[in-house]
């Protein structure tokens, strides 16, 4: 059995009541899954939504060429595959980026516990709702901004409230996988680090980057429109949903 505060710490059900949660941990399963395990798509059924405990999940959609290209990626205490409750394959596959841990809640589990208890449903229909929110924001971000751009917003992103000078992160993903998630090369991403190192905005040590100036590269987030309008900045209009 999974312990039921993990389940507390998650954002998918962080608000359910215990009662909930508990009923729940007795239907949750762990799974290890290393760099490059497929979790779902392709032909593999999802069968239920899934919690990262530790590590990075990509999901992405397959493009005509056979490629893939990253839409979201899932750090811990996300979740993915909400969109399996209704039924169906789904447009997304979701592929371990790092050695990860993963807890997978069945689909028949969690559409029970949302019929007994109001909470988990409101816990779903939220988490969908970031989702979609968090869609937008990316193609918001990729019509209006430059590859540059999207960079520094990715960066005080991954800050969140830790934003300020001398704040450090560690990158949990391959530079490939993020690099597909902006809609670059790997090349490319190099590049821009390696400009906005120049620029004095950051520092970069491997795997790790020490952001220096966090209001510059907000500037160059919004690029002078405003933090409340820009569809990337961590400052900006729906923030704190994503956030909690």
């Amino acid at each position: 059995m999974i312990a039921a505060p993990f389940l507390a710490r998650s954002r998918l059900l962080c608000d359910a009541t215990p009662e909930a949660r508990a009923q729940l941990a007795l239907a949750a399963r762990r799974r290890d899954a290393v760099r490059g395990t497929l979790i779902y798509g392709s032909g593999v059924p999802a069968d239920g939504v899934y919690l990262v405990a530790s590590g990075c999940v990509a999901l992405a959609v397959h493009e005509s060429a056979g490629r893939e290209s990253i839409v979201h990626l899932c750090g811990p205490r996300d979740s993915f595959g909400e969109e399996h409750l209704v039924g169906g394959a789904g447009a997304l596959s979701a592929r371990a980026v790092s050695t990860a841990l993963l807890l997978h809640l069945p689909r028949e589990a969690l559409l029970e516990a949302m019929a007994r208890h109001p909470s988990v449903a409101q816990c779903a229909l939220r988490s969908v709702s970031r989702r979609v929110l968090q869609t937008v924001q990316l193609l918001g971000a990729a019509a209006t901004r430059s590859a540059l751009q999207r960079l520094a917003g990715y960066l005080l992103r991954e800050l969140g409230t830790g934003e300020r000078a001398g704040a450090k992160l560690t990158l949990a993903m391959p530079k490939g996988a993020l690099a597909s998630l902006l809609g670059v090369t790997r090349e490319t991403l190099s590049r821009l680090l390696g400009q906005l190192a120049r620029r004095g905005l950051i520092e970069l040590r491997g795997r790790t980057i020490r952001v220096l100036q966090p209001e510059a590269l907000a500037e160059l987030c919004h690029g002078g429109g405003g933090c409340e309008s820009c569809c990337s900045c961590p400052r900006g209009a729906g923030w704190e949903v994503l956030a909690t």
